[in-house]
């Protein structure tokens, strides 16, 4: 059994190309642990570096979920947009998948992006501020009050950790969120 569980893995590091996988150290004291800066799953997408260490634009078409085997950020905005002037809010949901569970000791975090023309009362969330925050899900409401014009792009940073049985994984995910006028 051993032979085929080493061959199985070899199997699978040769299948993933040139860059090895990352491996993410279960974590012993989830209150104290800060989030890993590791790669996100290929499922995902992250804000790019252009080279000078400055963030690269948003994507062309934003990317308001992330998507893997073991968990699902997501973020709901209004289908017929948002009033100018108007306090308005979006979503941003967490749900687990499988064994996995959401950690809820870990410092579970918000971070809003500024954008110019949509005002924030706050620009950071905790699991304090969420609506709902369980094992298996969590709710965050970011209210905002946008201007008038086109519609816009909001970078939103989610933090959070996972666990099975066996281990817990910190993760970040990057979404875009698209705050759009009314129509």
């Amino acid at each position: 059994m051993r032979t085929l569980t080493i061959f199985t893995l070899l199997l699978s590091l040769s299948a993933c190309g040139d860059d090895p996988p990352q491996v993410v150290p279960p974590i012993e004291n989830p209150e104290t642990a800060e989030i890993a800066e590791t790669e996100p799953p290929a499922e995902t997408e992250e804000v790019a570096e252009n080279g000078s260490g400055e963030e690269a634009a948003a994507p062309s078409e934003p990317r308001p979920s992330a998507v893997t085997e073991n968990y699902r950020v997501e973020a709901m905005t209004a289908a017929n947009g948002y009033a100018a002037g108007e306090i308005g809010s979006f979503e941003i949901q967490l749900a687990t998948s499988g064994e996995w569970h959401l950690n809820e000791n870990f410092p579970t975090s918000v971070t809003i992006h500024e954008v110019d023309g949509i005002a924030f009362p706050s620009s950071s969330l905790s699991k304090d501020d969420a609506a709902e925050f369980g094992e298996e899900e969590a709710r965050f409401d970011v209210p905002f009050t946008p201007e008038a014009g086109e519609q816009r792009l909001v970078q939103v940073d989610v933090g959070f950790a996972v666990c099975n049985p066996q281990s817990c994984m910190p993760q970040r995910e990057t979404l875009f969120v698209p705050i759009a006028p009314q129509s």
